[in-house]
């Protein structure tokens, strides 16, 4: 299996730009993969299974899949690759075949959107690797209406471990409610 995850050096200035691209993915996303799987590990077979084709789409040797944005966007099975990139252990590969459909989907529909808001961003520079699964746990903490696990009292589930969350931002944001669902319960 293979997963990514970008890296940018703290004062941002080297020869490329790193930043990754996310699509919403929920519970509803993703079937009872096998009858002996609890429902509540959906999510860890949903992203085992991503982990699986990009590893075999990278050749099976560790290498990233990796798509210039372009040809993701035309739906081509991917061309050659810039000699000089960000992951020079990359292969070119077919992305959709990484990715679920729905994925794909949402994806082709908001890059160019956004990317065109981007100043100095030329899509045709633009290099994908795929795939990033560990934004979020795959597996979601209940909690009630309050924030308070049903299960455990006094346990405020927060952030992306949790399953709430999918980045600083958003852990911070989910911290603050959580924060404020103990308050509310004193």
């Amino acid at each position: 299996m293979l997963t990514t995850n970008g890296m940018s050096m703290s004062a941002r200035d080297g020869q490329f730009a790193n930043a990754a691209f996310l699509a919403p993915v929920g519970p509803a996303d993703y079937p009872q993969p096998r009858p002996d799987l609890p429902a509540e590990l959906a999510g860890l077979e949903f992203q085992a299974d991503i982990e699986r084709r990009a590893f075999q789409a990278g050749g099976a040797d560790y290498s990233l899949p990796a798509a210039r944005l372009t040809d993701f966007l035309a739906g081509s099975s991917g061309g050659d690759l810039p000699a000089e990139r960000s992951c020079i252990r990359s292969k070119p590969a077919d992305l959709r075949t990484v990715l679920p459909e729905f994925v794909t989907r949402t994806l082709t529909e908001a890059m160019p959107e956004m990317l065109s808001r981007q100043r100095g961003v030329a899509i045709e520079d633009v290099i994908l690797y795929a795939a990033e699964t560990r934004t979020s746990s795959p597996v979601r903490v209940v909690r009630s209406p309050t924030g308070e696990s049903p299960a455990a009292a006094g346990l405020f589930p927060a952030g992306e471990g949790a399953g709430y969350a999918g980045g600083i931002i958003s852990s911070g944001i989910d911290g603050l409610r959580a924060a404020e669902g103990v308050l509310a319960a004193d």
